[in-house]
């Protein structure tokens, strides 16, 4: 009998390790409604994106789902995730669940689980959803009326917007309260969910405010609101779940002061990264302040614009979010590493995002030698460079083993968004980004203005057809057929 004691030990051992590795994932799985067309969207489509959003991360995750496939994430804490797009449509992921997304006849996303209870949960925050929705109307209806500013009630302090979001916010977690003792919710779910609800009485605070009281005439007058809206955001407890209400705050508080302090929204250079930096830096504090200075900086780092070293410090100074520190230190590196390469480019360098490695369009040429190339000039943005992909990796399919490559050049100016189409789009081989568009000798020599363009070269590396067929048109192939035989 002794001997079989190891044996137990061990058996259960292992049932305990499998378990605890079965709650570090989380499985999203899309349905077949979710790919086809409908009334509310013509077109069928082979994926679709979710964004992800970790409390630990700045950067939001493209996960792409595909029919009857499943998604894998790795994370040890909850995540937010929502379709592109579609903000409205989040929900919470748990580690361990295994999440089904469909569309229903009304073109709304539908999740459900094999899990009783969390399906229960699912159920109530679309059920809170649409409550709130119907209440919001019948409670703040006149303060958005369709007609003109003049239909709209005369209100003179933020007392008076605050008085009605007060009742909703009553109304709201009554709601709750209900559903969570009909359905035996977790407290976790209730404290989450009176948190959102005070993040959205917030954000509805900013956006009566703007609509019903701006513009003031007294600058001072309007900067103590703006203070007053700040220190509420601060009073947020930032935990481990609500990290996704408090940067919407965040992010919502901050285009309204930089829409009144006339201060560009988008970062297209630096001067637009130090009027940011600095309106953040002054008048942002706590956890707020990290993570919108964090942000700021990842963006900026991530179109591979300068930052004066001075900011750098201020940032490494101010911001005590590690988690954040060093997520903007790798995407400092990563930016350092790509304008080593740049500053020897020649006209026509691409970097691999295989090797991250250097290389030309000619070298990639020679090597290819005594193969037809196609070369397909895309990038993330470009939506009708998307639409061919699923075209051309049929053909890449059907032609795997013959004497012809398959060449992918990005002309996108964020490496982030290269990257994140490629992982996508799982283009690994044969895939290279253009690193210097203005002064790219195969943009001018071909007159490249618009994208997606197909390039054929022969095997001897001759171009044969500078403005060749996309691969959705059947002359593509037939040409391709023509040089291979």
């Amino acid at each position: 009998m002794r001997r079989g004691y190891p044996d137990i030990i061990l058996f259960t051992v292992v049932i305990l390790l499998l378990s605890s590795c079965s709650k570090k994932t989380i499985t999203f799985i899309g349905e077949h409604s979710l790919f086809t067309s409908n009334e509310f969207h013509r077109d069928s489509t082979d994926k679709i994106d979710l964004l992800i959003e970790r409390r630990k991360r700045i950067k939001r995750e493209t996960l792409v789902l595909r029919e009857n496939h499943e998604t894998i994430i790795h994370t040890k804490e909850p995540v937010f995730f929502y379709p592109m797009g579609l903000i409205l449509s989040w929900r919470i992921a748990y580690p361990g669940d295994t999440i089904h997304v469909s569309e229903n006849n009304y073109g709304s996303f539908i999740y459900h689980t094999s899990n009783r209870q969390r399906d229960i949960t699912l159920f109530c925050t679309k059920l809170i959803d649409s409550c709130n929705f119907d209440l919001e109307r019948r409670l703040l209806g006149k303060y958005y009326a369709e007609n003109t500013p003049a239909s709209l009630p005369k209100i003179t302090t933020i007392a008076e917007i605050k008085q009605p979001l007060a009742i909703l916010t009553t109304s709201r977690n009554n709601l709750a309260d209900s559903l969570a003792a009909v359905y035996s919710l977790t407290r976790d779910f209730l404290d989450n969910k009176r948190y959102e609800i005070q993040a959205d009485s917030l954000l509805k605070t900013y956006s009566l405010y703007k609509t019903l009281l701006k513009p003031t005439k007294n600058r001072d007058e309007w900067w103590k609101i703006c203070q007053s809206f700040i220190h509420d955001l601060n009073a947020l407890p930032v935990k481990t779940v609500s990290f996704f209400y408090f940067r919407r705050c965040a992010e919502e508080l901050l285009s309204y002061v930089e829409a009144e302090s006339n201060i560009n929204s988008e970062l297209k250079s630096t001067t637009d990264f130090i009027n940011k930096y600095n309106l953040v830096n002054e008048n942002f504090s706590g956890e707020a302040r990290n993570y919108l200075l964090s942000d700021i900086i990842y963006q900026t780092l991530s179109k591979r614009l300068d930052i004066p070293s001075e900011y750098l410090h201020s940032y490494f100074k101010v911001c005590n979010n590690n988690q954040y520190k060093s997520e903007v230190r790798h995407q400092l590196k990563q930016k350092r590493k790509i304008d080593g390469i740049k500053r020897s480019t020649s006209r026509n360098d691409v970097l691999s995002i295989k090797t991250l490695k250097k290389s030309s369009i000619e070298d990639i040429i020679k090597q290819e030698k005594g193969n037809i190339i196609l070369l397909d000039l895309w990038a993330s943005w470009c939506v009708p460079c998307r639409e061919e992909f699923p075209f051309l990796k049929a053909l890449e399919k059907e032609y795997s083993g013959k004497a012809i490559k398959f060449i992918k050049i990005s002309l996108d100016k964020e490496i982030e968004k290269w990257e994140n189409a490629s992982q996508n789009e799982a283009f690994i081989d044969n895939n290279y980004l253009l690193l210097d568009i203005n002064r790219s000798a195969i943009i001018t020599q071909y007159q490249i203005e618009t994208i997606p363009r197909f390039i054929l070269l022969d095997k001897q590396g001759v171009v044969i057809n500078a403005d060749a067929p996309p691969p959705s048109d059947g002359k593509l192939k037939t040409l391709i057929d023509q040089l291979l035989r």
